[in-house]
C-alpha cells in the first residue's frame, strides 16, 4: 500500500522521496522553507502509523475463527475392533499342543482409515516363535472401526493381546471311554472294592505320547482312600498304553477319573 501526499505552498525544490518501510507510506515531499517542510514530514509519517494499524486491524477481522480452531478439535478416540474375516480365525498350532507350548501374546496393529491392518508389531513375546506367529496371522486378518482425531478418520495403534491357554480334556464318554476302562481295569487289583463307604472318586491328570504311551501320572484329587488310590495309580502304570480315539489320536492331556465300583470312570 502507498499514499502519495502532496503538501500545498509555492513551489520551489523538490527534496528526496522518503520511505517509512515499517508503515509502507510513501511521502514525497515539496517544501517551500526548511520549517514547514520538517512539521509537514513529521505530520505525514504519524498518519502513515495511524493508517498501517487500521489496515492489520481490519487484516485480523478477515479471520475471525482462526484463533479458535484448536477448540473444535476434541481428544482422540482409538479404533475400535468390529470383526474378522471368515476364513481368519485364531488357531492353536498343532506342534505347539504337542509340546504344550502356553503364554499370552501381546501385538500392535496398525488401522488405516479404512479399518484394515497395515502393519503389525509384535510388543511382547509368549517366549515361543510359534504362538507369536499365529497370533501375528490373526491380527493381520482383524477389521477396525478407524480411529478419530479431530473429528475424522486416522491411522492409528490398536493393542490385540491374545492367550494362548490348554486345557486337559475330559475323553469322550462312549466307545472310546469304554475302552479306556476296559483296558486300565483289567491292570487294576483291590481286594473288595464292596468295604469302602459308597463309590469314592480319584482323579489323575495323564501326560499321554501321540501313541497313546502314558509319559506321567499325576493324582489332582484323592479319593480319600489311600489303598484304592494306590490300586489305581498301579493300574494305570501296567496299562503302559491307552487306546486311541476314531481318528488315531490322544490329546497330549487327560483327566482319568476312576472308582473302585465299577459304576464308571469319566
Amino acid at each position: 500500500m502507498a499514499l502519495m501526499i502532496f503538501l500545498p505552498g509555492r513551489l520551489r525544490t523538490v527534496d528526496s522521496c522518503v520511505t517509512n518501510e515499517w508503515s509502507g507510506v510513501m511521502v514525497q515531499r515539496e517544501v517551500h522553507n526548511e520549517g514547514v517542510g520538517r512539521s509537514a514530514f513529521r505530520f505525514a509519517m504519524r498518519a502513515g502509523a495511524l493508517i498501517s494499524c487500521v489496515a492489520l486491524l481490519a487484516a485480523c477481522a478477515e479471520h475471525p475463527k482462526a484463533a479458535d480452531d484448536k477448540t473444535s478439535i476434541g481428544p482422540p478416540v482409538p479404533p475400535r475392533l468390529i470383526s474378522d474375516l471368515n476364513e481368519c480365525k485364531p488357531s492353536y498350532p498343532a506342534e505347539s499342543r504337542r509340546k504344550e507350548q502356553q503364554g499370552r501374546v501381546e501385538m500392535r496393529a496398525l488401522v488405516d482409515v479404512s479399518g484394515h491392518v497395515a502393519q503389525v508389531e509384535l510388543a511382547r513375546s509368549s517366549g515361543f516363535p510359534l504362538l507369536d506367529e499365529a497370533a501375528r496371522n490373526y491380527t493381520k486378518c482383524l477389521r477396525f472401526e478407524p480411529g478419530q482425531m479431530g473429528g475424522r478418520p486416522g491411522v492409528m495403534w490398536s493393542a490385540v493381546p491374545m492367550n494362548f491357554v490348554l486345557s486337559a480334556p475330559r475323553p469322550p464318554m462312549g466307545g472310546w471311554a469304554g475302552r479306556i476302562a476296559a483296558a486300565i481295569r483289567q491292570n487294576i487289583i483291590y481286594a473288595d472294592p464292596e468295604t469302602i463307604p459308597g463309590n469314592p472318586a480319584v482323579e489323575f491328570e495323564l501326560a499321554l505320547a501321540p501313541d497313546g504311551t502314558i509319559v506321567g501320572q499325576t493324582i489332582t484329587k484323592s479319593s480319600g482312600f489311600v489303598d484304592w488310590d494306590k490300586a489305581a495309580s498301579v493300574g494305570i502304570t501296567k496299562t503302559e498304553r491307552l487306546p486311541l480315539d476314531v481318528d488315531g489320536k490322544v490329546p497330549p492331556k487327560m483327566i482319568l477319573t476312576l472308582r473302585p465300583k465299577r459304576e464308571g470312570m469319566q
